[in-house]
């Protein structure tokens, strides 16, 4: 009896999990950006994720089940993943925050292709129905909600604080909707009904996408209507091309002008956003040549990229306006291809392409059996998004990527089976236990450090010894966490303690290269009387983000100090010619002390 409801509640487990991080990815942890430094969810889901797929190791060993050589290659991956987390090596280290959500989505793909069968499948999808049914209907009360100041088609956003971010997610979840509820209520109430359900949904979804302006999603949307017409009417369309060739060639020019005519039209609907993305592809594209075959490393395309746009505006001293002003911190490539290149190189998105070309050529049953249409066009979806969005980085659809294209290779009938041993079953379920346990124990220590330095953050009274305690807690659990040594180092700099703050700084830009690190190290150099190294600093910033004028304010402030008065007036000249972004009081009062600067009217 008691092996029979367990039996029963694993039955369902494997599918209450995997809803529960999607959920969960949806409503609290959209985005794996590496870039605001007080995200840190990645260490408690990290560990809670382990323990899930530990636990159900364990059952498939109790339960004596015999493993697929698919299986136990995927779980070795999962091991080595481990062994990389435990030991903080280059690749899996703890500040390396896209991996180690790309690792959850790994377990939770484990968990959704071994532990969740049959019309529990069809469930998980009726749950991404519903939370896309919770998105629209929370974006329809955002319409008419109270905006304030800010533009209506950024105030549309959902749970996930981006209005781009939220129609992605819709234009996703749109095949799903379609498959596995308009699709099956015309077989069965009649064809008006399907009719009737596909329009509302497809208007309700293109209401939201006109406010929110999202060039992306409606693309894609025009696109994946497409498949979806093909899947239906694939061969009826064939027969009739044949017959009338001339007609649809015809037909064909007037598609394709119409295509080229809203590409065009969507680029300049945005043009300041469209260019900024041009830059960034420009910059990238001049440094895959530097590492083609292997790229930077997974994961560490914001680190590298401050870099590169620093030098490309050090380097080319004529640019378009619209490249200098739309110049940002970017965390981002805004085309998920260009970003694995730079991160992976070429031989790695080979085996990624191989991965989907089988993922597209697999038939999972039926060719035209709804649930691997649905898979299919769902992953279409989210890949024609990524050429122009951030897609791969978006938490849920990462998920719903990663899930679908296991789903959809993997054929249980043809796989290679090998029967369990109990000599060898339980000492490797002893050895992963173990490994799981110490990464369990050591992060377990990572969350309990980010912890203390939230609570800091918050207290503004801390006792020399604390301080120390704190720093040292910092400096062992995550010294490999840029951002959690960038706060460290804001904490140590609010308590007067110069030295210790520039360390943690210095230490913060071996993994981390955002704005604020790099600001608060040259400001600890100038503090210091370091001059030098704190104009360097400047520099830097001044060529990675030019469209701002605190880094080049201090350039020139520096410079007068160092008594390098014909570099100053240089600089101050630059400041006053710049364009401004955003017009503000601190724009106008740092041009007119540029001006007053050069007139000889003021020294400092």
């Amino acid at each position: 009896m008691v092996t029979k409801i367990l039996n029963w509640l694993y039955k369902y487990l494997g599918l209450i999990c995997c809803c529960c991080l999607f959920g969960y990815y949806l409503t609290a942890y959209p985005y794996t950006t590496n870039l605001e430094l007080d995200q840190s969810a990645h260490y408690p889901l990290f560990a809670v994720c382990s323990g899930v797929f530990l636990n159900f190791l364990i059952w498939s060993v109790v339960d004596e089940e015999d493993f697929s050589l698919f299986r136990i290659c995927y779980i070795v991956v999962i091991v080595f993943f481990l062994l990389l987390s435990y030991y903080d090596s280059p690749i899996l280290y703890s500040g390396n925050e896209h991996l180690y959500n790309l690792y959850c989505a790994a377990l939770a793909g484990y968990i959704f292709l071994f532990h969740v069968e049959g019309r529990l499948i069809k469930y998980f999808l009726y749950f991404i129905i519903v939370s896309a049914a919770v998105e629209i209907g929370k974006a329809y009360l955002q319409v008419f909600a109270d905006h304030g100041s800010i533009p209506l088609s950024l105030a549309i956003t959902g749970y996930f604080d981006n209005s781009a971010a939220l129609s992605v997610f819709l234009v996703a979840t749109f095949p799903i909707i379609v498959y596995c509820v308009i699709v099956p209520a015309g077989h069965r109430f009649g064809k008006w009904v399907s009719i009737g359900g596909y329009l509302l949904i497809t208007l309700l979804i293109l209401g939201l996408l006109a406010i929110t302006v999202s060039r992306t999603s409606i693309l894609t949307l025009m696109v994946i209507n497409g498949l979806m017409g093909l899947s239906a009417y694939g061969r009826a369309a064939w027969v009739w091309v044949m017959r009338h060739k001339a007609l649809t060639a015809f037909i064909g020019i007037i598609i394709i002008g119409f295509g080229l005519w809203a590409i065009h039209s969507l680029y300049h609907l945005k043009y300041q956003s469209a260019e900024g993305r041009m830059l960034i592809w420009e910059v990238c594209w001049q440094h895959i040549k530097d590492r083609p075959l292997l790229g930077t490393g997974p994961g560490t395309f914001s680190y590298w990229y401050p870099q590169w746009q620093a030098e490309y505006f050090q380097t080319h001293h004529k640019v378009p306006t619209a490249y200098f002003l739309s110049a940002g911190e970017t965390i981002n490539a805004f085309n998920e291809y260009v970003q694995l290149l730079c991160e992976v190189g070429i031989l790695r998105m080979l085996l990624l392409a191989g991965s989907l070309f089988i993922f597209f050529r697999s038939s999972n049953g039926h060719p035209g059996e709804r649930l691997a249409w649905t898979l299919k066009i769902t992953v279409a979806a989210i890949l024609i998004s990524g050429f122009t969005f951030y897609s791969f980085h978006c938490t849920p659809l990462l998920m719903l990527l990663v899930l679908f294209v296991l789903k959809g290779s993997y054929d249980a009938d043809s796989s290679i089976f090998l029967r369990s041993d109990a000599r060898l079953r339980y000492p490797i379920l002893v050895v992963i236990s173990a490994l799981v346990l110490f990464c369990g124990v050591k992060n377990y220590s990572q969350v309990c450090a980010i912890a203390n330095l939230t609570i800091a953050e918050n207290m503004h009274n801390l006792s020399p010894a604390e301080l120390s305690a704190l720093e040292r807690d910092v400096s062992i659990n995550l010294s490999r966490d840029g951002k959690a040594l960038t706060r460290m180092g804001m904490v140590l700099l609010e308590y007067g303690e110069l030295p210790r703050a520039k360390q943690c700084f210095s230490d913060s830009h071996c993994y981390y290269r955002g704005y604020q690190n790099s600001l608060q190290l040259a400001n600890c150099y100038a503090e210091e009387g370091d001059y030098a190294n704190a104009l360097n600093r400047f520099r830097y910033l001044s060529y990675y983000l030019p469209s701002k004028f605190g880094p080049r304010y201090e350039q020139m402030k520096l410079l007068q100090r160092m008594n390098r008065h014909v570099e100053a007036k240089n600089v101050a000249k630059y400041i006053i010619t710049m364009p401004v972004k955003i017009p503000s009081p601190t724009v106008t009062r740092i041009k007119e002390e540029a001006r007053l600067f050069i007139e000889g009217k003021t020294d400092q």
